[in-house]
This record gives structure tokens, C-alpha cells and sequence, in this order.
């Protein structure tokens, strides 16, 4: 086994039992065995992928559950491309991009984006290293140490991919469970919708 099929199996058991462990780590092993993109080349290869699914669909006759998918995963891809070339400055490292895309999987598959992060002491000189599942994930498939985790994650969450995961999430799991949603008002406190 390579190190980085290695390190997709030992990142996708951070899940918890009830997500998509196995597509997570699939897409891993594709994520870490590639090389390094830089934004603009990982939008092209989203594009590339998407008009690969489109021709694949094309060809294929009388299997409507297969067409599905595939126009489900041109979709995704096409959105995806678009929303990296939006949020993605070109000069952006390809180290970022990477972690990017490794955070769109955890996400995707049902990993959660929250991590604690205790306050600096007085007379400490830093903060404490952040904990959680999340931080836990980008040390173990990113190789990162534990203290730069926070950045990576907020300047995730300023690119706005949740809702692409979202989409992704429930239809890998088939439909989205609707009771699952909640919203938050800008006080923190559950919204009821109807």
C-alpha cells in the first residue's frame, strides 16, 4: 500500500459510522495520488471531467439509473469548475487548492467543519493548537501541522463551497433528510422553518 492510500484510509476512519467512508476515501486516494494544481488548472480538470462524463453519457443507450449519474456527476463538476474559478484567485498556491478540495470531500461525505480552539493563556507567546475531527483530517491527508489548521479551515469557509457539498452529500446518500436541516438566526439561536 502507498503512503497516500495509507494516509486516505487512516483519514476516512475520522468520519463518523453513519457517513460515506468509502467514497471518501476513494476520492482521497484520487485527490492525494494527483499532482499539485493551481486553481485554474483544478477548474480545467473539473471541466475536463465533466465533458468526459457527457460524452460517456452519450454513448451509452438503455440504462437510465447509469445516465443519471453521470449527468448528476457532469453537474457537480460543472458547478465546481465554476465555483473554483469564482472563489479562486489564480494566483492562489496550488497548496491550497488541494486542501481545498480535501475539505470539499470531508465535508461532502459528511464531515463536520467544526473544531475547538482554546484561548492563549496569559504569558503564552501562541494559542493552543486547535482539536477536533476536522483538524485531525487535514493533519493526517494534508500533512499539516495542527497549529495551521484554522487558517486553512476559514479560508475554506470564505469560499462558499458548502452549498455544492450539500448537493453532493444528499445525493450520494440518495435524498437529503429535510429534519436534518437547521438554520440559525444571526444570534445563534435555531430558527423554526416550515
Amino acid at each position: 500500500m502507498n503512503h497516500g492510500a495509507e494516509r486516505a484510509r487512516s483519514a476516512a476512519e475520522l468520519l463518523p459510522p453513519s457517513a460515506q467512508r468509502d467514497w471518501l476515501q476513494a476520492t482521497l486516494d484520487r485527490i492525494l495520488s494527483e499532482p499539485l494544481r493551481t486553481p485554474t488548472q483544478l477548474a480545467k480538470f473539473h471541466l475536463d471531467r465533466a465533458d468526459g462524463c457527457h460524452r460517456l453519457a452519450g454513448s451509452m443507450q438503455d440504462r437510465s439509473d447509469m445516465l443519471q449519474k453521470l449527468s448528476d456527476q457532469e453537474r457537480y463538476d460543472r458547478d465546481l469548475a465554476a465555483k473554483y474559478q469564482a472563489s479562486l484567485p489564480p494566483n492562489y498556491p496550488p497548496r491550497f487548492a488541494r486542501h481545498a478540495e480535501l475539505l470539499l470531500a470531508w465535508e461532502s461525505a459528511g464531515g463536520d467543519l467544526c473544531y475547538k480552539r482554546d484561548r492563549k493563556r496569559i504569558g503564552e507567546r501562541r494559542y493552543p493548537d486547535p482539536t477536533g475531527p476536522v483538524v485531525s483530517f487535514l493533519v493526517i491527508a494534508a500533512e499539516v501541522k495542527p497549529g495551521t489548521t484554522h487558517n486553512i479551515i476559514l479560508r475554506y469557509r470564505g469560499l462558499q463551497l458548502t452549498p455544492i457539498a450539500t448537493k453532493l452529500t444528499g445525493r450520494l446518500a440518495g435524498t437529503i433528510d429535510e429534519s436534518k436541516i437547521s438554520v440559525i438566526d444571526k444570534n445563534s439561536n435555531p430558527v423554526q422553518v416550515r
